[in-house]
């Protein structure tokens, strides 16, 4: 199978594409297919489907694939085809039709079978030209009794990877001027092996000879990610490296962004903030675009904040006890009083909005509420100088608003 080796907005692709899977997608649904990622871009193909749609290449989209669609079909079949359109705007489930090719087109064959199985990721498209209509009928059938939903989450970590990269592409082309020879990003991701067991691989984005290159390691099995602080020091080759946990929308890890601990102290560390800050605020918004269920969250971001009905929703994507996490209320919430809680509260905890309301909560991210009533009430209370109520358990709020 025939695979986009990256986006179009990306330096880099999915680092560890499922070949096993496309293998299986291959022996399962035959010669002539391919996947449209959310319908816009044709991303996986098999290599004999330009021999049916001689258009294919990575990039297509559904839509260009249903304008050159009538070039294939019989005249005769033309209501029979507006049919078929009709019914697979809005398709839910698999759907199949059968049609007599046009009698200029693939002269050996006489009929085409179109299947259509939409995914979470967009329509995968199986195409059957045959000289025999039993035949056609005959792999109908196989096809509708096949359940395909198992292979095509084999696809979704790559699908996650991809978008991933998309992102790590806009923190790259958003580094200040001021740190472009300095800093560079790392993110650690896991994938299976050629025997099928589960491995990780650390990924180190840097600038090499005016380009960015991605180098990838070998990652120690018992790594976890979760665990390590949103800013963190590690000696490497015994030199202080300083490490900031780049987030999306401040609820997904991303990566990290590394910088040496001496250029900290010869260049502005308000303007590396700043950077994070911004990254944090825009990959909200790009991964509103994305289909991964770990970016679904970022549909409820506002520019500025959450809405506050999400409020549950990213607790439990923080906590395996999203009910025990500490909130902080704020009431009196203006565009003024907005700025000050979004300069005061840490990267890593988001900000919930209800402007009918006058409200913001701040989440606090691996936190007790002992530690939120003694430490990070009265530093928060100093800080804002806004009427902040004293730290409830999530659960409390939610139950109480």
């Amino acid at each position: 199978m025939l695979y986009e080796m990256k986006a179009p907005n990306s330096f880099f692709g999915a680092p560890f594409p499922p070949r096993r899977a496309f293998d299986k997608l291959f022996n399962a649904l035959g010669p002539y297919q391919g996947l449209f990622y959310q319908n816009k871009r044709l991303i996986l193909q098999s290599p004999a489907l330009r021999a049916v749609w001689p258009e294919a290449e990575h990039g297509r989209s559904w839509e260009e694939f249903l304008a050159y669609l009538p070039k294939m079909i019989s005249p005769g079949e033309k209501t029979h085809l507006a049919e078929f359109l009709k019914a697979i705007v809005q398709l839910e489930k698999p759907y199949s039709d059968r049609f007599v090719l046009a009698s200029s087109y693939l002269r050996e064959y006489s009929f085409l079978l179109v299947h259509i199985h939409p995914t979470s990721f967009g329509f995968h498209l199986v195409l059957v030209p045959s000289s025999e209509r039993s035949d056609v009928d005959h792999i109908h059938r196989s096809l509708s009794r096949q359940d395909l939903n198992p292979l095509f989450q084999e696809l979704e970590k790559w699908i996650q990877e991809m978008e991933s990269e998309e992102l790590m592409s806009e923190a790259i082309r958003s580094v200040p001027e001021l740190y472009r020879n300095d800093v560079f990003f790392q993110r650690i991701v896991s994938y299976h092996s050629a025997d099928g067991t589960e491995e990780q691989a650390r990924l180190i984005y840097r600038e090499r000879n005016e380009r960015w290159v991605r180098d990838i390691f070998d990652e120690n099995p018992d790594h976890h990610e979760e665990n390590i602080p949103r800013i963190h020091a590690k000696i490497e080759n015994g030199d202080i490296q300083m490490n900031i946990t780049l987030y999306v929308g401040q609820v997904h890890p991303l990566s990290w962004a590394a910088i040496p601990y001496q250029t900290l102290g010869k260049k502005s560390l308000s303007r590396l903030y700043e950077f994070v800050r911004n990254f944090s605020d825009k990959s909200a918004y790009l991964a509103q675009d994305f289909i991964s269920p770990i970016f679904r969250y970022s549909h409820f971001w506002m520019g500025q904040g959450y809405r506050m009905e999400s409020l549950r929703t990213i607790a439990e994507m923080l906590s395996p006890s999203p009910l025990t996490l500490p909130v902080i209320p704020i009431w009196g919430l203006t565009s003024d009083t907005l700025l000050i809680i979004r300069q005061s509260a840490r990267l890593s905890d988001p900000v919930f909005l209800d402007w009918e309301k006058g409200l913001a909560v701040i989440l606090l991210r691996n936190c007790t509420l002992e530690v939120a009533e003694q430490k990070v009430f009265d530093n928060l209370s100093k800080r804002m100088q806004l009427p902040l109520e004293p730290p409830v358990t999530v659960g409390s709020f939610l139950e109480n608003n």
